[in-house]
């Protein structure tokens, strides 16, 4: 060891700076034990092969210095060496022999909690078979971090000694060794799971829940059915939860059995449980459950034939419309329908139904999410008696109804209303169809998208600014307008210019700035549900709901809306509130000025 200093004490020191994450990464190790994460090792092994000659000398210097330091620990001097030796081209060291039983016990009863940390781990990886009782000591410690400790470490050498552990701990603790036990699959836990669900703790309560999810077998089923009607949503959604992760023999057979006994209220408990969990063979006995007397529990089985259903009950969903007025109906319909590879298969319960008195309303809105020419031949006749085949019109997902729209939107004896939807789904299609003509080319830049916007526009508009979600969160204009993207995460679905969003569980929110109050502005937009997840979105101006709860649009591509704006404070801030699903996305959003009486 000596000689190898020697050699490199005789190195040039006159290296270029190392970087600063290197000399952290030594002083790190440099007070290394067995307790840290492998962070600061892993940094030199990887920067030493790399180094050039200059930045070579420098570390040696600086492994050296760490190494002579008086309060290095023993595992730290080896870990430098290694490196120093590394350098060298020497052979690496042998790692000192690990710490003893008494000095891990040692360790783990000294004063400072960050020792008794340290010993517990060591402790635990060195010496297994005698740290229980260490650890089950250790679980009452007065410093959090050291009890945490010692019941995850408990929980990987013996977890069913935990679990004994578990009523005599206090609420926190619990709340961890749930978990804990939870991620071990420690079945024997599931008794003293099941009794601190009734904890008048609630955390301790939801965890207990959640732990069940992930212990329980076919006998948690009916404890956590009448859990998830509990009044308090965070008990109800964890039951819920629970329930769809169960797992085990006799599980889906004891769902399926709760689905026709009970209340209705716990029926639809068990039917939203059969469909989170996809439960095989379902489809026939929610289209009985979709005709019950009580409307939850048709409601409840509509929703889950949404999730679940296939081409076997979708032409009796269609038929349902003849005599059942739901919503949840028709949401059921179009997302059974999507995920039907025929599309004549789709559209021909859908036809046959048009040929009878009294559906023609809710038929025209289940073929606007089919699209093509041979759903909207039957749009097309009834355009001009009937207001359910306009919007069907101009919810259209595909270019085949472009032409339909641009005569409505220029048909001056056409409402005002109907005008002005068309209007909206000829900007939608166009912007559309730019972005599928586009996904197989490389990525349009923003400017490109953005001077593409600017040629679409109005005489009567000006485009003040244009903001690509995703690849920016600023817009600057010339004359001092900002937009800029407050509160949103990036994110692109593909490789289609339009794809890129940015995304927001709550809202995603864009603050306006340098707004001139003499002047007229309206915003533009795009949002879509591109997952097909069922995203529905509201806008808020200024604190004001602008535009309601909206449905996305799935798969056709991006829907483009615009809202007038007020500019008296020169300031705005837009929001595009979650209403339904995961999150809330935002795809584009424009500034424009409008002439006087162009709003």
């Amino acid at each position: 060891m000596k000689r190898l200093l020697l050699l490199l004490v005789a190195l040039p020191v006159f290296a270029a700076p190392l970087p600063d994450d290197v000399r952290q990464a030594v002083e790190q190790v440099r007070k290394y034990d067995y307790s840290q994460p492998r962070t600061a090792p892993f940094t030199l092994e990887q920067f030493t092969p790399k180094a050039d000659a200059e930045q070579r000398a420098a570390l040696a210097t600086l492994l050296q210095n760490a190494i002579a330091a008086p309060d290095s620990t023993p595992l730290g001097r080896t870990i430098l060496g290694q490196r120093l030796a590394q350098i060298a081209g020497n052979a690496t060291f042998e790692l000192p022999p690990p710490p003893s039983k008494a000095t891990c016990l040692a360790e783990a009863s000294d004063a400072k909690p960050a020792r008794r940390v340290a010993g517990l781990s060591s402790l635990a990886r060195f010496h297994p078979g005698d740290a229980l009782p260490a650890l089950m000591k250790a679980m009452g410690d007065a410093d959090p971090v050291v009890s945490a400790t010692a019941i995850q470490l408990a929980g990987k050498l013996n977890p069913a000694a935990l679990a004994t552990q578990l009523p005599k701990m206090d609420g926190a603790r619990q709340v961890l060794a749930l978990a804990v036990l939870a991620e071990h699959k420690v079945v024997a836990a599931r008794k003293t799971v099941s009794e601190l669900i009734n904890s008048g703790n609630e955390l301790v309560r939801l965890a207990a829940i959640s732990a069940l999810g992930a212990l329980g077998d076919a006998g948690s089923v009916p404890v956590l059915a009448k859990l998830a009607g509990d009044e308090k949503a965070a008990i109800k959604l964890a039951a819920e939860n629970a329930l769809a992760r169960l797992a085990g023999t006799g599980v889906d057979n004891a769902i399926l059995t709760g689905l026709v006994s009970g209340t209705p209220a716990e029926r639809v408990v068990m039917i939203n449980a059969a469909g989170a969990r996809q439960t095989l063979g379902l489809g026939l006995l929610l289209m009985n459950m979709a005709m019950d007397k009580d409307e939850s529990v048709q409601a409840a089985a509509m929703k889950a034939l949404g999730k679940t259903g296939g081409a076997d009950v979708y032409p009796q969903l269609v038929e349902m419309l003849a005599t059942v007025r739901n919503p949840a109906l028709e949401s059921a319909i179009i997302s059974v329908g999507r995920r039907m590879e025929d599309p004549n298969a789709r559209l021909a319960p859908l036809l046959a139904l048009l040929k009878r008195d009294g559906v023609q309303d809710p038929v025209m809105r289940m073929l606007a999410p089919i699209g093509g020419a041979e759903a909207l031949a039957p749009v097309r006749e009834r355009l001009a008696n009937s207001d359910a085949a306009v919007r069907a019109l101009c919810d259209w997902p595909d270019a085949s109804a472009l032409e339909d729209l641009k005569k409505l939107a220029a048909n001056e004896s056409a409402s005002k209303v109907h005008r002005t939807l068309a209007e909206r789904a000829v900007t939608r299609l166009t912007t559309s169809s730019r972005g599928k003509k586009a996904a197989a080319r490389p990525r349009v830049s923003s400017a490109a998208r953005r001077e593409a916007l600017l040629k679409s526009l109005p005489a009567a508009q000006r485009l003040v600014a244009y903001l690509d979600c995703g690849p920016q969160n600023v817009a600057k204009s010339a004359d001092g307008v900002q937009l800029r993207v407050a509160r949103g995460k990036p994110y692109q679905w593909g490789d289609d210019p339009a794809s890129t969003i940015v995304f927001d569980g709550a809202a995603v929110l864009v603050e306006m700035d340098g707004l001139d109050a003499q002047k007229r502005y309206q915003i533009g937009f795009t949002w879509w549900d591109a997952d097909a997840n069922g995203r529905a979105q509201s806008v808020w101006v200024a604190g004001k709901k602008v535009v309601g709860k909206t449905a996305l649009p799935q798969n056709q591509g991006p829907a483009t809306l615009n809202v007038a704006i007020p500019s008296k404070d020169g300031k705005v801030t837009v929001e595009f509130r979650r209403e339904a699903a995961s999150n809330a996305v935002l795809s584009e959003i424009w500034l424009v000025e409008c002439k006087e009486g162009d709003r």
